[in-house]
């Protein structure tokens, strides 16, 4: 991923395709490149392809100057569904004044089906937006579906 941007591009893709997991420790280092983009690539990759710590290395680009990584990060995450992003993203959420922020906080924490997300996603079924307002009635839905799974009836 050394190259311009279309490589990179190019790299993460086939990285994705290919799905090995000796892919994240090559991945990892880029997570903290100069160039947004390849920051952004990197964690779009890291949160396709199936490896125990791809939250441990995107959590901390949650804090990351870019809005797009940030974006990347939060959904590559929803991917991953491991409960250590959990509290991450809950606090994210409480603290973000990026207006697009909260809609993909809610998908990533639907997603990862915690029930521990559901008091901060029904705080946000009063958000003044009205597209967080749908994720998070969506996410609150599939976590308790994930928690209580309809039962079978017996005859």
């Amino acid at each position: 991923m050394a190259g311009g941007s279309d490589n990179c591009s190019a790299a993460a893709q086939a990285l994705i395709e290919i799905g090995d997991p000796r892919a994240v420790p090559l991945l990892a280092p880029h997570l903290r490149h100069r160039v947004f983009y390849v920051r952004q690539m990197a964690a779009c990759a890291i949160g396709q392809i199936p490896h125990p710590d791809a939250a441990r290395l995107l959590i901390p680009l949650l804090r990351d100057e870019h809005q797009h990584v940030r974006e990347t990060v939060i959904l590559a995450l929803g991917h991953v569904r491991d409960p250590a992003a959990i509290e991450p993203l809950i606090e994210m959420l409480r603290t973000t004044q990026d207006p697009w922020e909260p809609t993909h906080i809610a998908r990533a924490l639907g997603e990862i089906g915690d029930p521990r997300a559901i008091p901060a996603l029904q705080g946000c079924l009063n958000h003044k937006d009205s597209t967080v307002r749908r994720e998070a009635g969506e996410a609150i839905r599939s976590i308790q579906a994930k928690a209580n799974p309809p039962r079978e009836e017996s005859h």
